[in-house]
């Protein structure tokens, strides 16, 4: 994913009922590209079901919302 400018980034996973699963990646970045990884596992560590997720990224005035697919 490309960080358009340096701030704060947020990263968080939602399911389609709008409900956090959870937050991958929160703090300071430079921008730049980078890369993230999730293993399919909510915030407690129990594995999440297949199925259509949504991706929230903020950094700074940036915001993006991308649908993704975990499939097992």
């Amino acid at each position: 994913m490309l960080i358009p400018e340096a701030g704060n980034l947020s990263l968080i996973v939602y399911n389609t009922l709008g409900q956090q699963v959870r937050v991958l990646e929160q703090g300071p970045v430079d921008a730049d590209f980078h890369r993230v990884s999730w293993d399919g596992q909510d915030a407690f560590g129990r594995s999440v079901s297949s199925g259509i997720y949504l991706v929230r990224m903020q950094s700074g005035l940036f915001n993006s919302v991308k649908k993704m697919m975990l499939l097992k």
